[in-house]
């Protein structure tokens, strides 16, 4: 990817995050790859993923450059995509039956990103001039609509977290306070707890065990489910046990641990 210069740097505002454009001294215009993916609430890992699409991909890879732009870390370089690449970077990101169930959130700024982030950028570059008073007037009154849609749809969006929030704390809270004798998740950390007896282990090297054998039989990755769900809700600390109570998996995972208490799972 050849090196451009950028001659005029915009930060523009989109559906509660921020796209990053940039205007090169080729007269073409970037988006700053990075921040779309901070936008769509990706994870490390998936934008590293994301940047080697791009890298990669052969039709893609025509419109990547990297750019040197000011960061809180100074000066970095950045890998950036023509505009006119953007859709087509972006629908190759599938929106999955799984990515709709795991997290909806991503699924639905996704769709938003696919279908307006490329206008977004090109309007900021390269507005459209009002030719008649009309025009201005009806510009003005466009952008106070736009503008009052996306408070409402942050509100919204606030609102919706704060219940699921609300929700999910009485939950955590219940689950806390129960008095565990004889429940499904009393009944799990007893088998994990003989399962670490039985096999002369610590309790977190059996939970490390326990974590590999759930993975085999389900063909997931927990660790990483768990993470998610931390981040969608806002959690700091979230157990395994927690988890599988505010998932309805407890018994998911009382049978992996009864099958490893019995030698079925390698």
């Amino acid at each position: 990817m050849n090196m451009v210069a950028p001659i005029e740097n915009k930060v523009v505002q989109f559906h509660g995050a921020q796209l990053v454009g940039i205007k090169a001294n080729d007269g073409k215009v970037y988006a700053a790859v990075r921040w779309i993916c901070k936008g769509l609430g990706l994870s490390e890992g998936q934008m590293k993923n994301e940047r080697k699409r791009i890298q990669e991909d052969t039709v893609l890879q025509k419109g990547g450059r990297n750019i040197i732009l000011p960061t809180n870390s100074g000066n970095q370089e950045t890998l950036c995509l023509e505009i006119d690449y953007l859709p087509l970077w972006l629908a190759k990101i599938s929106i999955t039956p799984k990515m709709k169930q795991e997290t909806p959130w991503v699924a639905r700024m996704l769709e938003e990103y696919q279908l307006k982030a490329k206008d977004a950028l090109a309007a900021a570059f390269f507005p459209k001039q009002p030719t008649s008073q009309l025009e201005v007037l009806q510009s003005v009154i466009n952008q106070m609509v736009v503008q009052e849609q996306e408070v409402k749809e942050i509100k919204q969006q606030q609102a919706l977290m704060q219940q699921e929030n609300e929700a999910l704390k009485h939950r955590l809270d219940t689950i806390d306070n129960l008095d565990s004798i004889g429940n499904l998740q009393q009944r799990f950390n007893e088998m994990v707890r003989k399962y670490a007896r039985k096999e002369g282990l610590g309790f977190q090297s059996a939970w490390r065990v326990f974590t590999i054998a759930y993975n085999k039989a389900y063909s997931t990755n927990l660790t990483a489910k768990i993470n998610n769900y931390k981040q969608k809700h806002n959690l700091e600390k979230l157990s395994r046990p927690q988890y599988f109570s505010l998932t309805d998996t407890l018994e998911d995972a009382i049978r992996v641990i009864d099958q490893m208490l019995n030698k079925e799972v390698a």
